[in-house]
């Protein structure tokens, strides 16, 4: 039987428009670099994306577990996976070799 991800591909495009509004501000404007304990980048940005995206789907889908690089990992039964800046060093070179990873 095949599967209907309307809603799931809508509260995606949504998170992920949402965040990008966040972001580019940061993107023009410039942001801190902080430095995660595995020496990899993160800003508030990565942060403030994360934060959009994990609310927008644990409102829509609160059974659903989100896998994110910036966050604890939350239990459910299907599993999202978010890297809310891929790329965070192409983001803080303007360079832009960055995306906003959602998957189901």
């Amino acid at each position: 039987m095949k599967q209907n991800f309307t809603l799931e591909l809508e509260v995606a495009l949504d998170a992920a428009r949402t965040a990008t509004t966040t972001i580019l501000p940061y993107y023009y404007g410039g942001v801190e670099r902080e430095q995660k304990n595995d020496g990899t980048p993160i800003t508030k940005a990565d942060k403030e994306s994360n934060g959009i995206i994990v609310e927008k789907i644990s409102s829509a889908f609160p059974a659903d577990g989100i896998v994110s690089e910036e966050m604890a990992t939350i239990s459910g039964g299907r599993v999202w996976y978010v890297d809310p800046i891929d790329g965070t060093n192409g983001f803080l070179c303007h360079d832009d070799h960055f995306a906003i990873h959602i998957g189901l």
